[in-house]
């Protein structure tokens, strides 16, 4: 934590973690046993270890949206050195950091928490000394009590430790972490079992958790409501280690134990840093002894609730990424609602690289800052206001049945992709081929919280015409495509494939009045993922054979078919007619065919236009590979197979030339 919005993030969130388990240990109080009551404290540890916020992650989403913009509010004019304006809070360490000279009055108070938090833990390490001074004036225990000590370590399997007898304290305890000592009220014999009690504590290490936990309660020495908190763990590890005594003794001796404790009630007890003792104050000796009164009652089958427990809390205390939602957009500049709605984009974070493209697309066309600001890379926060003048205010999308088409997605490594964002406009016009401006904006999305979208180069535009239509969904002839060129015995084939992706909104998309054409959706949708694409290949065949042969080619039959993998097996049908091939021409969306008659002034070249379109719930998948049949006088029949993945991408040399 290097702020103090920092700890103010991880000390609600940590708060929220122990009302949570103090609920359920209400919940379960006369129903799991203390070794459950202590355990479960494990989560809170967790939580306290974890900066929150490290991950992107949050318990209470919404409270950290408002510390966010309350942050954003007060720091504007603060110039702090320990804090970035629009930068979201986020907690690298869960121990306290300074980075910097203070500037400002938050500056300030996180100087004041830090020396709170040293004075603190400056205490117990004085108490810790002191305790060990005086423990140095300790006296040898009798050889009764020595030899009481080894019995019971014999017993119990226990590794002796070192003792000492100080007859000023009320009851034994024991001290320390890498040299532990027990220390006993008197040189007389004393109950085994408070021995016994003590032991436990050093088999299990009880002062060592001791000081994990009291060096927490500094970090957040000003939360009083953590306070009690510790106090009541401080308990609950009691009640543990009087489990534990319990498991071992039998019949009256578990009853004489209870009376040793309740003969502890007014007794004072030891509390200094790195100490675990028998007795822990009238109330708590109490609560102990109700448990004492339990024990062993406990309904069979609570182990496998109390797993169940543990599954159930673990993902809360990581919180998640997508409990971050937009909150309603406000355009008011100087309100709060503003500002929150500002801090809940920067909160947000596409988990997709395609929900990072449709938001930053959805933002361009409605000009939506949250859209826009919730993708924009983190390096332009400080500046977002002036980054969201300089984004182009002319992108429309119409009568098309995609919002925005992306192109030439390619994965550059595991962090990076590049891709060509395209709004389409398309104009029909009766008796003519629909028309189309073509907008082009070369694109590159980052990994960085999520999955953030900014634009490489200026943006591109043509007019190109319809090429292919299929089921109401136009293909238009742009300059992005792929050039494939492949040999065959007659001649040469060459391939142009042209590819989109896109993502509708099946469940809110409604179609207009007018044309038929596609009302949008233009809800928020961070996990997005493709669910529509098509792909169009134009196929030029070009026949080089000598003239002799050409003379005599009275007819050529091209079909091609879709597959899944290059390496699919397909079939043609083989007809000794060629007029049984079919019609002159057709197409589904998984092939398409042509026959083509040729007359003595042919001019060696056939055309054929094919297309796939997908739909998440509908179509069919978009082709890795194609196999095409060529078939000259309904004799010679050639056929090859085309990957996808071969030939080069052909892109406008503007889209390299256009820098922003």
């Amino acid at each position: 934590m290097t702020s103090i919005w920092g700890w103010l993030i991880q000390t609600i969130e940590v708060s929220v973690v122990a009302v949570m388990i103090l609920f359920l240990k209400k919940l379960f109080q006369d129903k799991l046993p203390p070794k459950w009551q202590y355990g479960i404290w494990i989560i809170l540890l967790l939580s306290l270890l974890l900066p929150a916020g490290m991950f992107g992650t949050s318990i209470v989403p919404t409270c950290r949206t408002y510390i966010e913009a309350i942050k954003t509010i007060v720091e504007t004019s603060l110039q702090s050195a320990y804090v970035d304006v629009y930068l979201p809070i986020k907690n690298s360490f869960f121990f306290l950091f300074i980075i910097a000279l203070p500037k400002s009055l938050t500056d300030y108070l996180f100087i004041v928490y830090i020396s709170g938090g040293l004075f603190y833990l400056g205490r117990y390490c004085y108490q810790y000394y002191r305790l060990r001074t005086l423990l140095t004036y300790g006296q040898k225990p009798q050889p009764e009590i020595i030899s009481q000590l080894n019995r019971i370590c014999e017993t119990y399997h226990f590794h002796p430790c070192q003792v000492i007898v100080m007859p000023e304290i009320p009851s034994a305890f024991v001290c320390g972490i890498m040299k532990p000592i027990l220390v006993l009220p008197t040189q007389e014999l004393i109950d085994d079992k408070i021995i016994l009690h003590e032991m436990f504590h050093l088999k299990y290490k009880d002062s060592l958790q001791c000081v994990i936990w009291s060096c927490l309660k500094c970090i957040h020495w000003c939360n009083p409501f953590l306070h009690y908190v510790f106090h009541y763990i401080s308990n609950d590890m009691e009640a543990l280690c009087d489990q534990r005594v319990l498991e071992v003794l039998e019949g009256e001796q578990r009853r004489d134990y209870g009376r040793i404790l309740l003969s502890m009630t007014n007794h004072q007890y030891p509390h200094a840093f790195a100490t675990t003792s028998l007795s822990n104050g009238t109330k708590n000796i109490k609560k102990r002894i109700e448990a004492i009164a339990r024990f062993k009652k406990y309904p069979q089958g609570m182990s496998i609730v109390s797993v169940c427990i543990y599954f159930l809390l673990i993902p809360v205390v990581m919180g998640s990424v997508s409990s971050y939602t937009l909150l309603h957009h406000s355009f008011l500049p100087h309100s709060f609602a503003y500002q929150l709605s500002m801090a809940s984009a920067r909160l947000s974070q596409c988990e997709s690289v395609e929900g990072a493209i449709d938001t930053y697309a959805k933002g361009l066309l409605t000009y939506n800052e949250q859209y826009l600001l919730s993708v924009l890379p983190r390096r332009y926060y400080s500046s977002y206001q002036q980054a969201m003048k300089q984004l182009p205010t002319n992108i429309t999308s119409t009568g098309v049945p995609y919002l925005y088409e992306v192109n030439c997605l390619k994965k550059i490594n595991e962090n990076e992709y590049h891709a060509y964002l395209c709004f389409n406009n398309c104009e029909f016009q009766e008796d003519q081929p629909a028309k189309s401006h073509y907008m082009v904006m070369p694109i590159q999305v980052i990994k960085e919280n999520g999955w953030k979208v900014k634009q490489t180069k200026k943006i591109y535009e043509e007019d190109v015409e319809c090429i292919d239509n299929l089921m109401g969904s136009e293909v238009f002839q742009t300059s992005l495509y792929k050039k494939i060129i492949k040999k065959c015995k007659s001649g040469q084939l060459e391939l142009t494939i042209r590819n989109a992706n896109s993502i509708i909104d099946s469940q809110n998309q409604t179609n207009s009045f007018l044309m038929n054409t596609p009302s949008h959706s233009l809800n928020y949708q961070p996990r997005a993922h493709f669910n529509a694409a098509y792909q169009s290949v134009e196929i030029d065949y070009i026949n080089t054979q000598p003239k002799a042969i050409q003379d005599k080619i009275k007819n050529i039959y091209i079909e091609i078919k879709n597959l899944d993998n290059i390496n699919d097996e397909v079939e043609f049908e083989k007809h000794d007619n060629p007029n049984q091939y079919g019609s002159s021409g057709g197409a589904s969306d998984t092939d398409a065919h042509h026959l083509q008659h040729l007359d003595s002034d042919w001019n060696h070249l056939i055309h054929l236009t094919h297309c796939t379109f997908y739909y998440e719930h509908g179509g069919f998948p978009i082709p890795q590979a194609y196999a095409l049949q060529i078939v000259i006088n309904g004799e010679d029949e050639e056929i090859l197979k085309i990957d996808v993945k071969d030939g080069e991408w052909h892109v406008p040399e503007e889209l390299y030339q256009g820098d922003l």
